[in-house]
C-alpha cells in the first residue's frame, strides 16, 4: 500500500456497508409490529437492499498523464503535468446518484515530495460539469480495498456499452442528460485535491454517467516517484427511505442512522503508482 492510499484511508475509511445493512435488518426484526397491511420493517429494508445489491461507483485502472504544453509548464527546473481523473458511475436504484465526491492524494515512497505541488484543478467551482457519452481508458471495477469485481472495460468503450455489460442488457433505465454543477473544487494542503459534483437536475432520468477530472501538478528537478491515490462516493439524497422504516430511524445506532441518512452511499478505492513514468 501506498503512503497516498494510507493517508487517504486515515481520512475516508472504508465503510462496512454490508454490515451496516445486516445489523439493520437484524435489529428491524425485533421492532414491534406493523400495522396491518403496512411493510414490515425488516422485509423492506431486505428488499431495499436487494435493490442496491451491485450498484458501483469506480475509478479507471490508470491516470491519463501528460507533460503540461502551456510556456509556464516548465521553467526553472520545475515542470508542470496535466493528470485526467476518469471516473464512471452505476446506480442501480430507480434514479442516478444526486451527490457524487471524489479525493485524491499525491505521495511519494516516503510521504511528502520536495518541490511537488497541486496547481489548478478542473472543474472549477461553481461550473457546470457534463457527463460524457465514452470511457476513456480501461474501466476497471474496485468497490472495496481489495475487492475486484470480474468486470473490465477496454478504452474507448461508450457507457451505453458499460452499462449493458454490468446490468446485464436492458436491466436499467438509460437516458444520457447528467448534467452536474462543481459546488466544490479545492486543492488541499497542497498535495490533494477535493471535489464535489452535484444539482442533478433531474435523476430520474440518469443511468451510468461517466466524468474526468483533472489536477495540474507542478514538480521540482529530481522528483523521485509520485503515487497517487484516491476516494470515490456517491448517494442520493431523495427520501428513499420512507415509512415504515422512516418511523423508527431514531431506534438506530449513530453509525447505522449517518449512513442510511446519507443515502447508503456507493464507494471506491484506487491507487496508482509511480504517475509520471510517462
Amino acid at each position: 500500500m501506498t503512503k497516498a492510499l494510507e493517508s487517504v484511508l486515515a481520512s475516508h475509511p472504508a465503510s462496512d456497508s454490508s454490515g451496516w445493512w445486516s445489523e439493520a435488518i437484524i435489529a428491524a426484526a425485533g421492532w414491534p409490529p406493523v400495522r396491518k397491511g403496512k411493510e414490515d420493517p425488516a422485509k423492506r429494508l431486505l428488499r431495499l437492499r436487494e435493490t442496491l445489491q451491485g450498484e458501483l461507483v469506480a475509478f479507471h485502472d490508470r491516470l491519463i498523464v501528460t507533460p503540461a504544453s502551456a510556456p509556464a509548464g516548465s521553467a526553472g527546473g520545475k515542470q508542470r503535468w496535466d493528470v485526467e481523473i476518469p471516473l464512471t458511475l452505476f446506480p442501480k436504484r430507480d434514479r442516478g446518484f444526486t451527490r457524487v465526491e471524489c479525493i485524491i492524494e499525491f505521495r511519494g515512497d516516503a510521504g511528502e515530495i520536495p518541490g511537488f505541488r497541486v496547481v489548478e484543478l478542473f472543474p472549477g467551482e461553481r461550473s457546470m460539469v457534463y457527463a460524457q457519452g465514452v470511457i476513456g481508458g480501461e474501466l476497471e471495477l474496485n468497490t472495496r480495498v481489495g475487492m475486484k469485481l470480474p468486470v473490465v472495460l477496454p478504452g474507448g468503450v461508450s457507457v451505453l456499452d458499460a452499462q449493458a455489460k454490468v446490468y446485464g442488457q436492458g436491466a436499467a433505465k438509460f437516458e444520457y442528460k447528467a448534467e452536474r454543477q462543481c459546488v466544490v473544487a479545492e486543492i488541499v494542503r497542497g498535495t490533494g485535491a477535493r471535489w464535489r459534483l452535484d444539482d442533478l437536475q433531474d435523476p430520474k432520468k440518469v443511468g451510468v454517467e461517466s466524468h474526468q477530472l483533472k489536477v495540474v501538478l507542478e514538480t521540482g528537478p529530481n522528483t523521485p516517484p509520485v503515487h497517487a491515490a484516491g476516494y470515490l462516493n456517491a448517494y442520493s439524497e431523495e427520501q428513499w427511505m420512507t415509512q415504515p422504516i422512516s418511523d423508527l430511524m431514531g431506534k438506530l445506532t449513530h453509525n447505522l442512522l449517518k449512513f442510511f441518512q446519507k443515502g447508503a452511499p456507493a464507494e471506491a478505492y484506487a491507487e496508482w503508482q509511480n504517475i509520471l513514468a510517462v
